[in-house]
């Protein structure tokens, strides 16, 4: 391709002056050619480089993102299925008995206070990343 461009350049510059260049001229209208055309395509690949760049990053903040949504929903559902199956005794008990025991009913209140508090609490996680929110429910579950 240098090859091809050089060689179309020099071709025009004889057709445009001939002989009437001196040999320095000649050269120095070449090194100008030459270092503006490096200095074009050098900004042209610099500035690919960046939107390349700026993409990747972008799929990262994206990935990111995807990863910290499926560590929340992790969250919630452990602390859904908790109530849930606080429920499900309560639900045995009415089969089985017709009546709930009132420790039941009080264990269901404590697990639907408790996790109403935690899910508040995970609302308000200052960096809310994967880890912070898997170390969040690690911490809660010790």
């Amino acid at each position: 391709m240098t090859l091809l461009v050089m060689s179309i350049y020099e071709s025009g510059k004889q057709f445009a002056f001939g002989d009437k260049l001196s040999l320095w001229q000649s050269h120095l209208m070449t090194i100008l050619f030459t270092s503006v055309l490096s200095a074009v395509i050098s900004w042209v690949f610099w500035r690919r480089l960046e939107l390349i760049l700026l993409h990747r990053k972008s799929i990262e903040v994206r990935e990111e993102r995807a990863r910290t949504h499926q560590a929340t929903m992790f969250a919630a559902h452990h602390y859904l299925n908790n109530a849930l199956n606080q429920l499900q005794l309560v639900q045995v008990e009415l089969e089985d008995a017709g009546t709930v025991d009132p420790q039941t009913i009080k264990l269901l209140g404590e697990t639907i206070k408790k996790s109403s508090h935690e899910l508040r609490e995970l609302e308000h996680i200052d960096d809310a990343t994967r880890e912070n929110i898997s170390r969040f429910i690690r911490d809660r579950l010790q």
